[in-house]
């Protein structure tokens, strides 16, 4: 299965890393891609992904594409997070669950709605940005030719 698709990208973006199940790309710390970050000695961490980082960290770099922030949506909502850690500690303490299987599930719920709200959001963005590029007021009314309200 082939991941993301990497054309038109603005300077600094990596290209999308392709998904290959047979030889599953490595990450590397220093870069968060598969190549390591140009001032790094090459003695950092590295780790073998799987197809849920991989669909998320290729999200990610829509977004960027899309001039979009995904910092803007996160929170640091720490009693919820402390609640969740023990909750996801305790499953997988007492082997309900694994801890690569709520990795796993959280990568891919956050792929989702990640997804889900730029393909919501992002052309109210898109449309915005053009208009202040262009200048456009939205309180001014503009007239058409005939003297109708563009």
């Amino acid at each position: 299965m082939s991941i993301g698709n990497g054309n038109n990208m603005p300077p600094g973006i990596p290209p999308d890393i392709k998904w290959d199940e047979e030889n599953p790309p490595v990450i590397f710390s220093c870069s968060q891609h598969t190549e390591h970050d140009p001032s790094c000695n090459g003695d950092c961490e590295s780790e073998v992904t799987t197809e849920n980082q991989i669909l998320l960290l290729n999200e990610s770099k829509q977004w960027a594409r899309d001039g979009l922030d995904t910092s803007s949506i996160q929170s640091n909502a720490f009693h919820i997070g402390c609640q969740v850690n023990a909750l996801q500690k305790a499953l997988v303490d007492a082997g309900i669950i694994s801890q690569n299987n709520v990795d796993e599930n959280y990568r891919r719920i956050k792929y989702d709605v990640l997804r889900e709200v730029r393909a919501s959001i992002g052309p109210q963005i898109k449309s915005a940005r053009t208009r202040a590029i262009l200048g456009v007021d939205d309180k001014k009314k503009i007239i058409g030719p005939h003297g109708e309200i563009l």
